[in-house]
């Protein structure tokens, strides 16, 4: 079942509410799901996640089984909030994401409706007009106008079936990029994209090692945790592999000096001394903060730039078309001219 991101919001920014406030979870669930008016994907969620707790199940696992599009950042980091005593701030954080991914989304949508107006225009004239002169034409072909038609449309139709392909392809490798090391590396060096998604994926990666270490957990275990709940793939294994290093004796500054190229170097550098200070805590509280708003810059940048490119691209494709509308009509007076002189 489709959870939008305005709706997985709206829930966690509810649960957070219940959870600040001392409710027993099962008890928020009850509230919620006997609200009038409640979106079913809510009263899904809450009826699944009581049921899950009836029969034993840790909440993590009762809210992975849930018929519901949920993702493996949601399902890590209510586990490693589970595990830590400190649930609050996973709601919280998830709360904050998706409003971030639901504001920027309006705010690219918004800034891509004059451009999209532009396109279609531009199209529906093209596909118009130049039949229409090849019909005017006195010494074209009887089929000129037809044959006009038929190859914009079939210009119009692969235009859009390689926009899809590319949709496609950039959807499947951001789903891919959680998992996957590799996907997770390409999308990074994209302009504007990279920048955000290694702020979110950091912020989410202190978060989570800062709520570990608050509640006193093994340093391994925290590793582990915050890669997977990272929603990186490069740091998602790189986490797996750290905390088999950490279970053999390593320090956590001599595991992430051994994975270059996958954490920043003054992140490095600032937890390698945090560690001989014994103030690691603290110091994973002020890299959160710190990402979380480079986070919010970059969406802001991406935002902001996103629908200028897109811009600029339907500029081309309708400056395509109206050089082809130009042909046809250069060609339509040339012919006038030279049926005229033959009368």
């Amino acid at each position: 079942m489709r959870f939008s991101n305005k709706q997985k919001y709206l829930l966690y920014a509810e649960l957070a509410k219940f959870v600040r406030s001392g409710f027993g979870f099962e008890n928020a669930c009850k509230a919620i799901t006997e609200q009038a008016g409640v979106p079913v994907c809510h009263r899904v969620y809450c009826l699944g996640v009581q049921k899950g707790l009836r029969n034993k199940k840790t909440l993590g696992q009762a809210v992975a089984d849930l018929p519901l599009d949920i993702t493996q950042i949601e399902i890590n980091l209510i586990k490693a909030g589970e595990d830590a005593g400190l649930l609050e701030q996973s709601f919280q954080h998830l709360e904050q994401h998706f409003k971030m991914a639901l504001e920027s989304r309006q705010k690219i949508r918004k800034g891509l409706a004059y451009p999209i107006v532009l396109l279609h225009g531009g199209i529906i004239m093209g596909l118009v007009a130049v039949p229409l002169m090849a019909s005017w034409n006195p010494m074209a072909k009887e089929t000129a106008a037809w044959d006009s038609l038929k190859f914009g449309f079939l210009m119009v139709v692969a235009f859009y079936i390689a926009i899809a392909m590319v949709i496609t392809l950039f959807a499947y490798l951001l789903k891919r990029s959680r998992v996957s090391s590799a996907c997770d590396c390409y999308l990074n060096k994209i302009p504007l994209l990279g920048n955000m998604r290694r702020s979110l994926a950091m912020s989410r990666f202190c978060e989570v090692f800062h709520m570990a270490l608050k509640s006193g957990q093994k340093m391994d275990r925290a590793l582990y945790y915050a890669g997977a709940s990272s929603g990186s793939g490069q740091l998602m294994l790189a986490s797996c592999t750290g905390s088999k290093k950490l279970k053999q004796g390593l320090s956590l500054a001599e595991t992430l000096a051994g994975q270059t190229g996958v954490y920043p170097e003054d992140f490095r550098r600032s937890i390698a001394n945090a560690e001989l200070a014994g103030v690691l805590d603290e110091d994973f509280g002020r890299w959160r903060d710190y990402y979380r708003k480079a986070a919010h810059e970059s969406v802001d940048r991406l935002t902001e730039w996103a629908p200028r490119i897109f811009h600029w691209l339907v500029l081309l494709v309708v400056a395509f078309i109206i050089i082809r509308m130009a042909i046809a009509y250069r060609g339509l007076l040339e012919n006038y001219l030279n049926w005229s002189d033959q009368y």
